[in-house]
């Protein structure tokens, strides 16, 4: 009986959120983003899906961290990874489940990917930065002619 009050009031929550004509929009950076993602698919957040109108993902590692940066880098991910309370370096890594079909990030993109429930998505990282995104993604760059006059201070 406590779970059908609990539903009843997620409806009308819903509902509520619905007439309102709520719109959710998200700016997320690195982590965030990834947090985010694992918080769309709890059943707290299940009431706002259909609310979710954009998500700006900044330099977000949605496919993990495979490739350091520099050496300093590689080493201190390969270090933190056997530290008890770096959990996030262990998902980042891949190397919170043996089967790689069950670690976080495999799930987010593939098993609970909630990424439809916005109406906009956008994924934006440096150039210089090879973080992977999800399959899919599409790959936004700027056409030489707008390139140059952005250089030359023209609108």
């Amino acid at each position: 009986q406590q779970q059908q009050q609990q539903q009843q009031q997620q409806q009308q929550q819903q509902q509520l959120l619905l007439r309102t004509r709520v719109r959710l929009s998200f700016v997320c950076h690195s982590q965030g983003a990834l947090i985010l993602r694992a918080a769309l698919g709890t059943a707290a957040f299940r009431p706002l899906l259909p609310t979710c109108h954009t998500l700006l993902s900044l330099g977000a590692p949605h496919l993990g961290w495979l490739y350091g940066a520099n050496a300093f880098v590689k080493a201190l991910i390969r270090l933190l990874r056997h530290h008890p309370r770096c959990a996030a370096i262990r998902e980042l890594t891949l190397r919170d489940a043996l089967d790689p079909h069950r670690t976080l990030l495999y799930r987010l993109n593939v098993t609970a990917n909630h990424l439809g429930a916005f109406r906009t998505v956008l994924f934006a990282a440096c150039a210089h930065v090879r973080a992977p995104q999800p399959r899919g993604a599409p790959r936004a760059r700027a056409c030489a002619p707008r390139a140059v006059s952005l250089r030359a201070g023209a609108r």
